[in-house]
């Protein structure tokens, strides 16, 4: 349900691939890439696509969160400062309570912004430990190479998973009194499948509908196949004995306990950074 809602994972996509295809086009062009920075230009024009897959969306209070965050990002790559992911989501979360104080006694406004923080600030720390070739071994076989680049991608991917569970542990027991304990392969299995495929298809089924509703028609029927295979997979994994367990409604103090100790545990994790 995370997945297909209108939330921070469907707008970073379609930034992403804006940037992606803005940056291929013009890199087509001598003349703008002497002109102008590459990956600002970049950024400026993916603001558009952002803003109408926004409204197209309905502008909701998750979408405008998620368009928020997603726009102080590209403003920091525009100013030269897309290392500062923090301050990035800071601006967003301050801008939404300037405009919106209740927000912050709002379940998804906790749930959004604990997984992003925890995204940003513990990935790059679990990262670290993934097993990594020595410089080396970069020169063997090709296959080991693939092999090595697709271990550490979804190695990478798995620490984002972790990352966005353990910070929204506390608030998920709270508001829901369950804690899933096959989220991890859940994701690897969804986020592929719902995030990426489907909403590919049906991004491109919408536009393709202005120019011809079969084509349109089969592309959203591609992508039903693919939202039931993932449904199917998704209750074959709920059904798995012991895939979630229930829990009291933890306290302030207990989820305050939580994150002291989660953050106790990042600091052990850069102290001991490995060689």
């Amino acid at each position: 349900a995370h997945i297909l809602a209108i939330s921070g994972l469907h707008i970073g996509i379609i930034a992403l691939v804006s940037l992606g295809l803005i940056r291929l086009a013009l890199k087509r062009s001598e003349s703008l890439l002497l002109r102008f920075s590459l990956i600002k230009t970049a950024a400026l024009l993916s603001l558009a696509p952002v803003f109408f897959y926004a409204f197209v969306a309905g502008m909701s209070i998750p979408t405008l969160r998620s368009v928020i965050m997603v726009l102080s990002f590209l403003i920091a790559v525009l100013l030269g400062r897309s290392r500062e992911l923090l301050n990035a989501l800071g601006l967003a979360a301050f801008l939404i309570l300037l405009f919106s104080p209740a927000s912050l006694f709002d379940a998804s406004f906790q749930l959004s912004f604990a997984a992003v923080f925890s995204i940003i600030y513990l990935t790059p720390k679990l990262a670290e430990r993934i097993p990594r070739p020595a410089p080396g071994e970069t020169q063997g076989p090709r296959w080991r190479l693939w092999y090595q680049k697709v271990f550490l991608s979804l190695g990478v991917f798995l620490a984002v998973s972790l990352s966005a569970t353990l910070g929204t542990a506390p608030l998920v027991a709270h508001y829901f009194n369950r804690i899933s304990l096959v989220s991890l392969p859940a994701n690897l299995l969804a986020v592929p499948l719902l995030g990426f495929i489907v909403l590919t298809l049906g991004l491109t089924a919408m536009v393709v509908s202005l120019f011809s509703t079969a084509v349109a028609s089969f592309l959203f029927q591609v992508a039903s196949v693919f939202v039931r295979l993932s449904l199917e997979l998704l209750d074959r994994m709920d059904g798995i004995p012991g895939s979630s367990v229930t829990v009291t409604t933890p306290g302030m103090a207990e989820i305050t306990a939580f994150y002291l100790l989660l953050g106790v545990a990042a600091y052990w994790l850069s102290a001991r950074r490995p060689e």
